[in-house]
């Protein structure tokens, strides 16, 4: 696993995520900790190209280390996973092109690439990411932090908003699939008028300093069709279609140009697991909520999993550093195998056991760094012969050699691995379940045509038959996004919103 950190683009160190390797150590994953050039030191655009480096470091190294490079999962958090998601979009453009070009023209495309053609990982898991800076920006205003943010300065500015927002990009070859594949009806083109006029309207009244891309919720007649918009609950209907068209043009407005990537290069980016909480007023799970929906509609493999009362940065700070007796006792019992430090380039590193956990050494390139596993807690006292938080550094991860004697069976091995991921929170557990590929997930695909059997189905779950949804003619569910003690009604109106979709359409 390649993780890549959060911190506003401006903060965050590898050890910080020690007890997240240390925990995925112990389930035999070899995790590998970025660390990256931070802002003021560098922008946005060179840190995309730094993570991307990392991850082709990582391929290319990992099976040095045991590891297998066509089971590398991608995991970035916050800011990490749009990053993440920036460098996945460039590099499936890249892959995209070298079919279509010959292979010499493009080996200067990524020089920290020997084939000029980059890798991709197995899947990407993106939690509790910001993939439209502009519309994030706009809700950092509603709470009074966007000057305290580093976000609008590490873009390097309003006009740098777009080229830097993954959704955005995507968006635009969307919409130049949707222009070429199909003429606008005219109750469409009155519909995209009507919402462009809108956004006219308010360029007007922004400030000189600001780009109307910067003022998305006040982009609709009613302030809660914004969220809802994000969420999807109008979308297959032509103000849905309307209004991402406009939507599209306010956001590349007064911006640097974006990527013009061609929505068949899609193909190439990894399955995706798009992971958020409801109750995260850092980075709103609706964020995700219209990530999800642009990768949908290009065509990539994508589930959403949304969680409650779950902070921002649970996710990824919330790994223990202490076990159950139970599990303690196992791993105990368990004589790990001999590991060693990625990119320590040290042949005696191989000599010291997985026990003995740390960051590992740093591998440069371009500016990025990569580790392995976690410094030892100064709190569990089985490990406290390793050295302390920020002392000595020794290694963990997956070997590539182990001793004939004690080395787990495959029964033992699998019960250890339950017994650990009993101790994780849900959340934490769901996270390695994922990156272990012990459980097939259902990846949601594009239907491009949804029938009515399906739309019938869910109808009659709740006990409502198609011909009983006529009376439903025009139907407004209110609901709010955040709340502290009311997260299950929240949820419900959500889905009761869905069903009465459901049912409309029908008619």
């Amino acid at each position: 696993m390649v993780f890549v950190h959060g911190g506003v683009w401006a903060a965050g160190e590898k050890w910080h995520y020690a007890p997240l390797a240390n925990c995925l150590a112990r389930l035999g994953i070899l995790a590998c900790v970025v660390s990256y050039t931070l802002y003021p030191d560098a922008l946005v655009p060179q840190i995309v190209q730094e993570v991307s480096a990392a991850l082709d470091w990582a391929v290319e190294n990992v099976e040095q280390y045991g590891g297998d490079k066509q089971q590398v999962s991608l995991v970035g958090h916050s800011a990490g996973a749009q990053l993440c998601m920036m460098a996945l979009l460039q590099r499936a453009k890249t892959i995209h092109e070298a079919k279509q070009t010959p292979q010499q023209n493009l080996l200067t495309t990524l020089p920290h690439q020997k084939n000029g053609s980059p890798a991709m990982p197995k899947q990407f898991v993106a939690v509790t990411g910001v993939y439209d800076i502009a519309k994030h920006y706009a809700y950092e205003k509603q709470r009074g932090v966007h000057e305290l943010s580093t976000m609008k300065r590490a873009m390097g500015g309003f006009d740098g908003f777009a080229a830097m927002s993954p959704a955005i990009i995507l968006g635009a070859a969307l919409q130049r699939q949707h222009v070429a594949n199909k003429q606008q009806s005219q109750h469409h083109r009155s519909q995209t008028v009507r919402y462009s006029t809108c956004i006219t309207q308010q360029q007007r009244q922004q400030q000189e300093c600001e780009l109307p891309a910067g003022d998305f919720y006040n982009s609709f007649q009613l302030s809660g069709e914004s969220i809802a918009h994000r969420i999807g609950f109008d979308r297959g209907s032509d103000q849905y279609s309307a209004a991402e068209a406009a939507l599209q043009l306010q956001s590349e407005a007064g911006m640097r140009d974006i990527m013009q990537f061609p929505l068949e290069a899609a193909a190439h980016l990894p399955p995706t697991v798009l992971v958020s909480s409801c109750t995260d007023v850092t980075v709103p799970w609706y964020e995700s909520a219209e990530m999800y929906h642009k990768l949908l509609d290009a065509g990539v493999p994508v589930k959403h999993l949304v969680y409650n009362k779950v902070g921002h940065g649970d996710f990824v700070v919330d790994w223990p550093t202490k076990f159950t007796a139970a599990a303690a006792n196992t791993i105990d019992d368990w004589d790990p195998p001999q590991a060693a430090a990625v990119g320590s380039g040290q042949p005696n590193h191989l000599q010291r056991h997985m026990e003995e956990l740390s960051v590992g050494a740093a591998v440069a390139s371009n500016g990025s760094n990569s580790s392995v596993g976690a410094r030892t807690d100064p709190t569990d006292d089985h490990h406290d012969a390793g050295g302390g938080w920020g002392t000595g550094f020794t290694t963990t991860g997956i070997s590539t050699e182990t001793k004939q004697a004690g080395q787990l069976g495959p029964l033992q091995a699998h019960q250890q691995r339950q017994l650990l991921l009993q101790d994780l929170p849900h959340y934490c557990r769901d996270l390695a379940v994922v990156v272990l590929g012990q459980q097939r997930i259902n990846f949601v695909h594009r239907q491009r045509q949804p029938t009515r059997k399906s739309g019938l189905q869910g109808v009659e779950g709740v006990g409502v038959n198609a011909s009983d949804s006529a009376v439903l003619s025009s139907v407004v569910v209110w609901g709010a996004s955040t709340s502290s003690g009311g997260d299950a009604v929240q949820l419900e109106s959500m889905v009761d919103a869905q069903m009465l979709v459901d049912a409309i359409e029908l008619n």
